[in-house]
This record gives structure tokens, C-alpha cells and sequence, in this order.
């Protein structure tokens, strides 16, 4: 007796590698900046003002002439369908911000979900340079002139996404689980992710004069890494 079929499918693993490319001048006592993005089989997801990208291979970083590095992560089962279906609902287009919400943020968010792996803390250096942008308005002027916060960002937290991707990974869905503390973080997530994309609803709409105009609106925001 035949106990396995023979046309069982084997699960499909994925490479994954980060790719990096240096943005701008080396800053003494703060570091380099950098344009980061996941690279899956040759296909690239980034987040940039119009959301999540997805594109065949590197062409968010053929503007760039410089430092560009080509990292190997790791083998992965996960989907990147998945991925981009749960980070989406995070990284909303119309909420990138240079230092709060930008390709670092996500291209971290993607290789915790896809392999719980960490990025070097080296090309987030920027970002980690200031932990209330309000507070430091005109230290990071200085450092990125016409940088303005973008308020569809606030309140956004790197950690918090990560914490929600593993709930959702591993935590049980039961009836009794859906009470617990956990799925009350989830849930507050979710609603901040909402709260975002009505945002950037408002923001498109302001942007475009219309609801109903098909053409994607140029970012008010500084330069995207």
C-alpha cells in the first residue's frame, strides 16, 4: 500500500537578502544613512510615500551610485504574499516618514516576519538619532534641510509591528486567546493602521483635489530613503 503520494508537494523555500545603498554624506559622530530594501528570488519589496512596492530586481537602488551592499539572510517557508498582507496594513501609503516611518522600518518589519532575523542596527543609524523628532527639530534641519514630519507617522513604534507579527504567527486563535492581553495589543494595532490609512486617504485627497482622481500623489515629505 502506497502511504504517500508521489505528487505530494514539496514546501517552496525562498532566499532572502537585504539590500543596502548609502543615502547622502557620512556624518561624523552620527554615521551614514542608508536606502534599504528585502530581496526575495529577485523580487524586491520596499516602502517608500505610495506604500508597499513590490518590483523585479533592484531597481529602488539604481538612483543611487554608491556603497551598495547585497546581504544573504536566509532560507524562508513563509509566503510573501503573507508578508505584504500583514505588513499593509501597517505601512499604508501616504504615512512614510524620512526618520519615523521609512525603508528601514519596513525592510526590518519584512525579515522579522520572514525569518525573525534582525537588521544591523548600522543602516537605521538615522533613524536611532532621534527618538522624539519634535524635540530635535533643529539638530536634524541641520543634518536634512526641509525634513518636516509627516503627522500620518505619529505615533508609529518598529517594535510594537514585530510584536504584532509574532502574535499573529504564533499566537492560538481560540475563543479563550482572543480575550487574552495579546489579542488586545493586536487589536490596538490594527486600529492605529486604520487610523493611518484614513490618513492617508485625507492626504491623497488633498493632494490629488479630488477623491475620485486615479493619479498617485507626489510626496510633500523630503526625499525618501
Amino acid at each position: 500500500m502506497q502511504l504517500f503520494s508521489s505528487r505530494m508537494k514539496t514546501p517552496t523555500t525562498h532566499q532572502v537578502m537585504l539590500a543596502a545603498s548609502e543615502l547622502g554624506p557620512y556624518i561624523p559622530g552620527i554615521g551614514q544613512a542608508y536606502h534599504t530594501s528585502v530581496l526575495i528570488d529577485n523580487e524586491e519589496y520596499q516602502f517608500d510615500g505610495s506604500g508597499i512596492c513590490v518590483s523585479r530586481g533592484l531597481s529602488s537602488h539604481q538612483r543611487f551610485t554608491r556603497g551598495h551592499e547585497l546581504i544573504f539572510v536566509g532560507h524562508t517557508l513563509q509566503s510573501p504574499k503573507a508578508m505584504v498582507a500583514l505588513l499593509a496594513a501597517h505601512f499604508q501609503p501616504g504615512s512614510y516618514d524620512l526618520l519615523r516611518k521609512n525603508c528601514n522600518s519596513f525592510s526590518s518589519c519584512a525579515l522579522h516576519y520572514l525569518l525573525e532575523a534582525s537588521m544591523d542596527s548600522k543602516y537605521s543609524c538615522m533613524e536611532s538619532m532621534v527618538q522624539n523628532v519634535n524635540n530635535y527639530i533643529n539638530l536634524v534641519s541641520l543634518v536634512m534641510p526641509g525634513y518636516q514630519p509627516n503627522p500620518f507617522a505619529e505615533g508609529f513604534d518598529v517594535e510594537l509591528v514585530r510584536r504584532d507579527i509574532t502574535l499573529q504567527k504564533h499566537v492560538p486563535r481560540g475563543p479563550k486567546e482572543r480575550q487574552s492581553r495579546a489579542w488586545n495589543l493586536v487589536r490596538r494595532l490594527r486600529m492605529a493602521a486604520r487610523k493611518a490609512k484614513a490618513g492617508g486617504e485625507l492626504l491623497r485627497q488633498v493632494l490629488c483635489g479630488s477623491k475620485t482622481s486615479p493619479a498617485e500623489p507626489e510626496s510633500t515629505w523630503s526625499a525618501e530613503l
